[in-house]
């Protein structure tokens, strides 16, 4: 069933195994862990959960934003 969709919309497959698929190192979740220490810094320590998962979620997606 794969195999008939891919061949139907290739180029919808190659976006769903971009980025639907799971990454196979562990490179990602380091550097996003790396970029939340760097907005929870001391300057930042009072900054709620909320909004430094939204601030995080915008500064690792913003390659999308422009």
């Amino acid at each position: 069933m794969v195999a008939d969709a891919s061949s139907t919309y290739p180029e919808l497959s190659v976006l769903a195994e971009k980025y639907l698929s799971a990454m196979a190192t562990s490179g990602p979740s380091e550097r996003t862990f790396s970029k939340s220490g760097q907005i929870q810094s001391e300057n930042r320590c009072s900054i709620q959960m909320k909004r430094m998962e939204k601030v995080l979620f915008l500064n690792m997606n913003k390659r999308f934003l422009r």
